[in-house]
């Protein structure tokens, strides 16, 4: 008899828009859907889909589908969810094997398997952990046999012997038979990253692993590794071919962290797709870097059908972008991000305000140097401190046992988290610069006009600017009753920029 094998996507709203298809999951299902040794019947569910309240829809779930394993994918601030998950597992009559994957196990280690309802976490690639662990029938006593893997063992917690990442990330390719595990027009019918779409349906792939930057905000690294790993071009273009055939979906998000690391790779998947004649457009939401950009792998991206690029800017502050490793020329990057509109795609960026050491004058020079650039895109939110986040983790853990059932213990510790000041700026002033940088950079009529006519569905274009503006809307009456206190500290050796702020 197959063993069953239920992944769950946890989900906690992080404000980047609503849950997107679980690819890392689907990465782990299609690879066993392939493997003959690992025979499992697979169910993927998204909290983020389920109906509230979201604990007791787990529950029912884990009751009727009684699975032999869960593995659990999880980002840091859902760390709380992962345990009332965990919790509800282990009081089942027959309890799974409970495994947790993806950036929380990465960024927290051992200190993850403090609660003894998680057996273990993945650490790096899962896929052929998975399939040992269902093809040599492990039990959760004998997890110490499988390499890659942090578990107990004498009662301690430690890595097995580490396990090569792979290598060949053609065998990572997420089937459709893979797809069918989950409802793809559910994820189209949410807010994602991307904003609005060209199409009705869309689907995200991923062509690559690793990322070879050294950013310190970033737990990417530490979750898949700094070593650029890729698939063939031609994978990625059947891939695409194969999904567009077995579903029609003709719009495409590519979800690489570091997609053009390798320009001359990113100008042949371009080529191909070209030459195949793939009726699709392309997005990239999760960010491009600027200094790998050229004008030949513009205009390819182009003649490919992307419509949209965002890049990875953080910061206009010189000193902070040595200081966090992006190490961006800047005056190359605004040469990049014109070319890039003027190709005729939108174009984004996102930008992070509250940086260790940053100051009042360099948030402002941030916002300056997006509402100054050709961006018809951007997003400004609040650098993920995951140094904070693993003292917040350890003295949660230490603090009474109930508190580990909470779902939302860390919704607080998200990129827009109202929360959360930084080391020099108070939370009211921070919040009021957000505020601030969102109104200067959006209620610009060149820039508005310029959308307009860069979006293929205008109905979309309009919810989206109505969205946008009751969101800054919302931001301003939080920040105006602390807007004294904010005024006050904002205004000390602040140099006057030509748009308006909260004054």
């Amino acid at each position: 008899m197959n063993r069953k094998l239920l992944f769950i996507r946890t989900y906690i709203p992080a404000g980047t828009g609503g849950p997107l298809p679980p690819v890392e999951l689907l990465s782990l299902a299609a690879f066993l859907l392939r493997d003959d040794t690992a025979k499992a019947d697979i169910k993927i569910i998204d909290t983020g889909l389920l109906p509230a309240p979201i604990i007791d829809a787990v529950r029912e779930i884990l009751a009727s589908f009684a699975p032999d394993i869960v593995c659990c994918s999880s980002l840091p601030w859902e760390a709380g969810l992962v345990h009332a998950i965990a919790a509800i597992a282990r009081n089942q009559a027959r309890p799974p094997m409970f495994l947790v994957h993806g950036q929380l196990p990465a960024l927290l280690g051992e200190d993850l398997l403090g609660d003894v309802c998680i057996d273990a976490a993945i650490i790096g690639d899962g896929e052929e952990i998975l399939r040992d662990i269902i093809a040599g029938s492990i039990t959760a006593t004998e997890l110490a046999r499988v390499d890659g893997l942090l578990c107990r063992q004498a009662g301690v917690s430690r890595l097995t012997r580490a396990r090569e990442p792979l290598h060949n990330l053609d065998d990572t390719i997420i089937s459709p038979e893979a797809w069918a595990l989950v409802d793809i027009y559910a994820y189209s019918r949410q807010q994602g990253w991307n904003g609005s779409l060209t199409e009705k349906i869309y689907l995200p792939i991923v062509t690559s692993r690793g990322c070879p930057f050294g950013c310190t905000y970033c737990n990417i690294p530490a979750t898949v590794g700094k070593t650029f790993r890729t698939r063939t071009p031609e994978s990625v273009v059947a891939e695409l071919s194969s999904l567009h055939r077995a579903f029609g979906v003709r719009e495409f998000h590519i979800f690489d962290a570091a997609f053009n690391a390798n320009p001359d790779r990113a100008a042949e998947i371009c080529r191909q797709i070209i030459a195949a004649g793939l009726p699709i457009t392309l997005a990239f939401p999760h960010g491009l870097r600027a200094d790998c950009m050229t004008e030949e792998l513009i205009a390819l991206l182009r003649k490919a059908g992307t419509y949209k690029i965002v890049y990875g800017i953080e910061t206009a502050s010189p000193r902070l972008q040595t200081m966090i490793g992006k190490n961006l020329n800047l005056t190359q990057t605004r040469r990049v991000i014109s070319v890039t509109a003027r190709e005729g795609i939108i174009t984004g960026g996102y930008f992070m305000l509250g940086l260790p050491t940053e100051t009042i004058d360099e948030m402002r020079q941030t916002i300056a140097y997006a509402v100054d650039s050709e961006l018809e895109v951007a997003s400004f939110f609040k650098m993920l401190d995951y140094t904070e986040f693993r003292r917040a983790y350890r003295a949660w853990g230490d603090a009474r046992t109930d508190q580990k059932y909470d779902p939302t213990a860390f919704s607080a510790l998200t990129y827009f988290s109202r929360d959360r000041g930084s080391d020099t700026v108070p939370t009211a002033t921070l919040n009021a610069l957000l505020a601030e940088a969102q109104r200067a950079f959006y209620f610009h009529p060149r820039r508005l006009w310029r959308l307009w006519r860069k979006s293929h569905s205008k109905l979309h274009f309009l919810n989206n600017l109505f969205s946008a503006a009751v969101t800054m809307f919302a931001a301003y009456l939080l920040v105006a009753g602390s807007r004294s206190s904010a005024k006050n500290t904002i205004a000390p050796g602040s140099k006057k920029k030509r748009f308006k702020g909260l004054h």
